[in-house]
């Protein structure tokens, strides 16, 4: 059916296991659509099912699946899944700083890196939700010394023609200015 094909082109763009959740709000912009989608799409073997070392139940689409899928994926479907992955990212991944005190939180971000990576590179046409994001995790990219790798999303907020609240904006160019100078980029 059209709508699968459309759905199966959007989760082709999930290059890493993902949650039964973040699948449906790639595939459909109506959640209650995109779990039947998905459903449907388990149903017949284009997505599979696996054990996840946490326990979870992960979903993937099989790397030939996922080569035909993509290049039936128009400029304009790419353009939604990367948003709504976006969306699953900025409303699933929301500790606030004292959570990354818990290896369960560090953890939590270990599994879904790889997403919350897609969601970031895929996004360059919307520098705000970059930014809000790698401001939502910034401990974690210390932590896990990836602080060049944060520092590229949190110095878009230095463009101005990123339309930040002033405050949002102050926030982001603070923790900028401590991860760089963690890694002794002082003059930055």
């Amino acid at each position: 059916e059209p709508d699968e094909q459309r759905a199966l082109s959007r989760l082709a763009i999930l290059t890493a296991p993902f949650t039964f959740r973040c699948g449906a709000i790639v595939a459909h912009e109506e959640i209650d659509r995109g779990e039947r989608l998905v459903a449907t799409l388990i149903d017949k073997s284009l997505v599979s099912r696996e054990m996840h070392e946490t326990g979870e139940v992960r979903f993937k689409v099989l790397g030939v699946v996922r080569n035909f899928a993509v290049r039936h994926l128009s400029p304009a479907g790419r353009q939604h899944a990367t948003r709504q992955l976006m969306c699953w990212a900025l409303n699933t991944i929301q500790p606030n700083e004292a959570d990354f005190q818990q290896p369960e939180t560090i953890e939590r971000c270990d599994v879904e890196f790889a997403l919350i990576r897609i969601a970031l590179e895929a996004n360059e046409e919307s520098p705000v939700d970059q930014v809000r994001l790698a401001v939502a995790i910034w401990p974690y990219w210390h932590i896990r010394s990836l602080s060049a790798y944060g520092c590229q999303f949190l110095a878009r907020a230095r463009d101005e023609g990123t339309p930040l609240p002033l405050a949002e904006r102050g926030r982001a160019l603070g923790i900028l200015a401590n991860l760089l100078a963690y890694q002794g980029r002082y003059v930055e």
